[in-house]
């Protein structure tokens, strides 16, 4: 992702607009007075709202930047009015009942992908963070000023978890390919050893993937109303010499690592979605 913002890209099943971070604060702040924000709610995440509450301190010069950025992108019109199609983006961000957060983080990058799914229409907001590692921690050390809004159709929803995800095959692999490789799972138990052996890794963590070159964690929430109880899963894989799903043992405090096939995140958010779906049928029926 990089300037010029306010870019419009090119993908397949993807409408993606490449627009600057403070630029997409504005647009959820100016969505927010145009449609007051429902009980209970609020238009965008912590990190938007905190930024949109920042806009009233920009520079005269920042704001005409801004200004210029949104109307290239066509998020406001000639008057500075946000048009209805951005103030829906945020609605649905804000106000979906299904949401989705991916982080995937390498060596020296983390990569954070947020979508909301409402009527077959999905949003997300993906960005970049450098990371500094230094012995025991680890540090953000660059936040690229730069936000890539996607507009898609809820069947196209994991080509922009993909997108945002590592360069890497065994991650952005589709479903498909992972099929056929369930009677091969293997299980790598702490210490390194296979599932029959015992012995607790250093920190709980399998002796495999104390050299993973990227985790990825997922997690799916779907909220029926609000006074209805939420769904929530997470998962977590690691890539290291093989591609791993991560789970907890009988002692939750350690964890085994399940080998698996390259498309396996695909395929688990899949399932994920499906399952919240269900989820959501069920309560409105019961509802009803």
């Amino acid at each position: 992702m990089g300037e010029p913002w306010g870019e419009v890209l090119s993908s397949p099943h993807l409408n993606i607009f490449e627009i600057s971070g403070l630029a997409w604060a504005t647009t959820v702040h100016r969505a927010a007075a145009v449609m007051a924000p429902e009980p209970g709610g609020s238009f965008g995440s912590p990190a938007d709202i905190a930024a949109a509450k920042a806009i009233g301190e920009i520079s005269r010069e920042d704001s005409r930047s801004v200004e210029a950025e949104l109307a290239q992108a066509g998020i406001v019109d000639s008057g500075g009015n946000i048009s209805s199609q951005w103030v829906l983006a945020a609605w649905i961000s804000a106000f979906a009942p299904v949401k989705v957060t991916t982080v995937a983080q390498t060596e020296a990058l983390s990569s954070h992908c947020e979508l909301a799914l409402a009527a077959g229409r999905g949003v997300g907001a993906s960005y970049r963070r450098t990371l500094s590692r230094t012995a025991g921690s680890v540090e953000v050390a660059e936040v690229p000023n730069v936000v890539e809004v996607s507009f898609f159709k809820e069947e196209h929803a994991w080509a922009a978890v993909a997108r945002s995800l590592p360069a890497l095959s065994e991650l952005q692999a589709s479903a498909s390919e992972a099929s056929g490789f369930d009677a091969r799972r293997t299980t790598v138990a702490p210490g390194g050893g296979t599932s029959s052996s015992e012995s607790a890794g250093r920190g709980g963590v399998p002796a495999a993937l104390a050299n993973a070159r990227c985790t990825v964690r997922m997690e799916v929430t779907a909220s029926a109303a609000e006074a209805e109880p939420s769904r929530y899963s997470a998962d977590v894989w690691a890539l290291a010499g093989q591609l791993y799903s991560l789970r907890t043992a009988a002692d939750p405090a350690t964890l085994l690592a399940v080998e698996v096939p390259p498309g396996d995140i695909c395929r688990e958010f899949a399932w994920r979605i499906l399952g919240v779906r269900g989820f959501l049928a069920s309560a409105s029926a019961q509802a009803a």
